[in-house]
């Protein structure tokens, strides 16, 4: 039997792919191990530290080994409102400014600074000041010389603390100003005005009074009462009086809002005209009571103020004669006089009107409307 002589290269063996997948496997492994174990050396803020191989800037922040101080919120005048409210401490490695990301290496350096402190923001607020109203010159009748301008403050608070920084004057506030007169001397003329009508009763009486004695008044009624009494609001017209606008509600006008101030008027002037197909040129505010919005809308609408100069405050029912001896003294050439047709017991007013206006008509006054006044 013959004999085979086999020859082979001299060529290293390759190790397969399978061979080398499970040493890495094994590798990692044992990395896996021993990892935990393994320490490196870093400085933090000058000190040494041994830190596990593979950490991070964010791993020592958030074990404390890092604590960076952040800086205090301040507030206007430099006291402390929130430590640590300020900014962030910067974090060094290796004398940059460090992400926490960033994985350390045996000899890195860290270190940290604190953060800068941070003063409390301002507040700017602006409110208005309110138009003050200036009365110049004496009389019944009102009129707009000057319609004023809202004033503007401005006011810096610290945001936080609420702390008074400054305080200005943004614009400055310029008054209303209102002029009260009286009609050009010469006659003697008086007007008799009636407030807070119809009253069923009282202001038919009024009424029969001043047409027994070919008189002529003005009448400011309230809007809702026109409404329920329109019969005798179209008779006040119908009779030759003036008619102006005394309010829907008769609320007080300076303790509310220009929203309602408004709507007052205009539902006042709405009422008249409704019943009596008239549109008020005259406004009188409930209790006299009078300020820059009052004066503002009322020329707006159209309509201009009317006061009085004689009251004697016939609604407090002081007594025919007192009341008497106090218009007799009081009322002179031109004088508006403030009676009551409604808003109560009217019946002393209604007893007053015949001896007043036989005293006035014997003394030579000559009564008027408003309109007739300021012709």
């Amino acid at each position: 039997m013959g004999r085979y002589t086999v020859t082979t290269g001299n060529h290293p063996h390759r190790p397969s792919r399978l061979h080398v997948a499970l040493a890495c496997i094994v590798a990692a492994a044992v990395f896996a191990l021993a990892a935990p174990t393994m320490r490196i050396g870093v400085t933090v803020g000058g000190e040494h530290r041994d830190v596990p191989l593979g950490a991070t800037v964010g791993n020592l922040l958030a074990e404390d080994v890092l604590q960076p101080l952040a800086g205090d919120l301040l507030d206007v005048e430099g006291e402390v409102l929130e430590v640590g409210g300020g900014r962030a401490a910067p974090v060094f490695h290796n004398g940059r400014v460090a992400d926490p990301s960033v994985r350390l290496s045996d000899g890195d350096r860290l270190t940290t600074r604190r953060g800068s402190d941070v003063t409390e923001s301002l507040e700017v607020t602006y409110t208005p000041i309110p138009v003050e109203v200036l009365h110049t010159g004496k009389g019944p009748l009102v009129s707009l010389e000057n319609p004023g301008v809202t004033g503007v403050r401005e006011t810096v608070l610290g945001e936080v603390s609420g702390k008074l920084v400054s305080t200005r004057i943004a614009e400055p506030m310029r008054p209303m100003v209102v002029r009260r007169w009286v009609p050009e001397p010469g006659s003697n003329v008086v007007a008799l005005t009636f407030d807070d009508g119809p009253w069923p009763g009282h202001t038919e009486a009024i009424l029969d009074i001043l047409a027994e004695h070919e008189v002529h008044a003005t009448f400011f009624p309230i809007g809702y009462l026109v409404e329920r009494y329109p019969d005798v609001a179209r008779r006040m017209v119908d009779e030759g009086h003036s008619i102006g606008n005394h309010t829907y509600g008769h609320p007080i006008l300076t303790r509310v809002p220009l929203e309602a101030v408004t709507r007052e008027m205009i539902e006042g002037n709405r009422a008249i005209r409704d019943v009596t197909a008239v549109t008020p040129t005259w406004f009188r505010p409930p209790g006299g009571a009078i300020d820059s919005k009052i004066m503002r809308e009322s020329e707006r609408l159209g309509m201009k103020v009317v006061m009085w100069d004689v009251d004697p405050q016939d609604w407090r029912r002081p007594g025919t004669q007192v009341m008497l001896d106090r218009l007799l003294a009081e009322i002179k050439p031109g004088s508006v006089v403030l009676l009551h047709d409604g808003g109560g017991d009217r019946s002393q007013t209604v007893e007053l009107l015949p001896p007043l206006i036989e005293e006035l008509k014997e003394r030579g006054y000559v009564f008027l409307t408003i309109d007739e006044l300021v012709r």
